[in-house]
């Protein structure tokens, strides 16, 4: 029992300092984390040789078909269907997606067999925690006075910054994973009756911290995910529910304050607005290209800024469309069948933890990958993070019903 306590704490040790520095890695002004990141093999290393002398294999059947299929999917079209055109930038995605599933498939399993799911969200926490206040501090002239955060939801009147790390939206990713978490940190621990008043005041003031540098990045990709976040928590809450027939008149509420932003947003839908080039500058290329069932080339979505298919394309900061033109109607199919299998397990499932943080976040994420490419991808170390919150509360849950 000892030495499974002091793997544990070996585990998790490993996990804090290596997604600290990969976090750490993000900014501009920590060169010696470009040097330190490659901690994250031994990490993997770590978890695989924990798994194989555990002689514990169950694993979680949600996080076994998510894992795999895509990683079915990376394979068949960065192997199989391959675009030579790109097959080197292609070769370089399916390394890195295999590294980042491997990853996640073993630390979810990881989480599950040593139960330590309010574990894993609280060092995932404090990993947040410093990065953000390294980051901010560091570049305080990047925060936007708060005058300027009404403007956030005016395409050509918002100001934008990105605190050292490379893109706004980048920024904004992390600053709406970190509500989320900080968040999930505080009504775990008020579930065990253990938050002090103190602890309440240093959560509220990490949640003002950080949705200041989330409003100064601009992002309102990422400032969505935390508003459809929060309002999906609050309408599954005892309190909503109490309000009886007054839910109905907070509903209006909500929905119309959910018009104004899209008015405000109406860019987005006209030609003066990038999400709608997304689509409209790409689509002759992807029929020039003639791949419709097997896509341009399954690579990094960044390719499509850097032109490699050789075509003067358009960024796609929409994960759906660039699954689609990256991997035709056969790999766009296979993921959303992965992506509806979880959002129907997740909505199903009523477990405290399924129930009032991961459907809410996946959720969120779903709205999230309107405007960004951040589900399932290496591409943000946050990725990872709210992967394993989808993930591992199914194989804990299993656990506990088989007694291990």
């Amino acid at each position: 029992m000892a030495e499974k306590k002091l793997t544990k704490n070996l585990i998790f040790l490993m996990y804090f300092v290596t997604m600290t520095i990969l976090l750490l890695n993000c900014t501009d002004n920590l060169p010696i984390t470009f040097q330190l990141r490659k901690i994250k093999y031994l990490f993997i290393a770590l978890l695989i040789a924990d798994f194989i002398f555990s002689g514990d294999y169950l694993v979680s059947k949600v996080s076994a078909y998510v894992t795999i299929g895509f990683a079915v999917h990376a394979l068949v079209f960065c192997l199989l269907f391959t675009n030579q055109r790109v097959a080197m930038d292609t070769y370089l995605h399916l390394r890195e997606m295999i590294i980042y599933l491997v990853m996640l498939f073993f630390l979810v399993n990881a989480v599950e067999r040593y139960h330590a799911l309010t574990l894993f969200t609280e060092l995932t926490a404090v990993s947040l925690m410093v990065f953000l206040l390294w980051t901010g501090f560091t570049h305080l002239r990047d925060f936007v006075a708060p005058r300027y955060w009404l403007l956030v939801f005016l395409r050509d009147a918002r100001v934008r910054h990105d605190f050292g790390m490379i893109q706004y939206n980048y920024a904004g990713f992390f600053c709406a994973v970190g509500l989320i978490i900080f968040y999930a940190v505080y009504r775990l621990h008020r579930r065990a009756g253990s938050v002090t008043y103190g602890e309440a005041a240093a959560f509220f003031a990490m949640e003002l911290y950080t949705g200041a540098i989330l409003l100064s990045t601009g992002s309102r990709g990422s400032i969505l995910m935390a508003a459809v976040f929060f309002a999906t928590v609050f309408v599954r809450s005892r309190t909503f529910r109490e309000l009886g027939r007054r839910r109905y008149v907070v509903v209006l509420l909500m929905l119309f304050f959910a018009g104004l932003i899209l008015y405000a947003n109406r860019s987005f839908l006209n030609a003066q607005g990038t999400r709608l080039e997304n689509f409209t500058v790409n689509w002759p290329f992807f029929l020039e290209e003639g791949r419709y069932f097997t896509g341009m080339g399954y690579m990094e979505s960044s390719g499509f800024i850097d032109q490699s298919y050789g075509y003067a394309t358009w960024p796609v900061d929409i994960y759906y469309l660039y699954i689609f033109f990256s991997t035709g109607i056969l790999g766009f199919l296979m993921v959303m069948a992965i992506l509806l299998f979880l959002f129907v397990r997740l909505a199903k499932d009523h477990s405290w933890f399924i129930y009032n943080i991961s459907f809410p976040l996946y959720l969120a994420s779903l709205v999230s990958a309107l405007g960004q490419v951040n589900l399932f991808t290496y591409r943000y170390i946050a990725a990872l993070f709210t992967a394993v919150l989808f993930l591992a509360p199914f194989g804990i849950e299993g656990r506990r019903e088989a007694g291990r």
